[in-house]
């Protein structure tokens, strides 16, 4: 449960990563958001070490590899016939 927090904090920050490229008007605020997001991270490793679990590797995963896609399969053809393979 850690790991995925840790996880989904890397991909809100890899969103306000891209928005902060595209809109520099907001990068102000956007940094804000940044330095929140790296507080929590810094938590939850700390919070990894006490406990002894692992930390998750520090490299960020493919840009078009988000935690949505990894944990849902995604339809391969037409019509989703990945989806209807996968409930069976």
């Amino acid at each position: 449960m850690i790991i995925d927090q840790i996880d989904l904090l890397k991909s809100e920050e890899r969103k306000l990563r891209k928005f902060k490229n595209y809109n520099e008007e907001a990068s102000e605020t956007v940094n804000i958001h940044l330095e929140e997001i790296r507080r929590k991270k810094d938590k939850l490793y700390k919070l990894c070490d006490l406990m002894g679990i692992d930390r998750p590797e520090e490299t960020e995963p493919a840009s078009n590899d988000s935690l949505y896609s990894r944990r849902v399969p995604q339809p391969t053809g037409r019509f989703g016939s990945a989806l209807i393979h996968w409930q069976r």
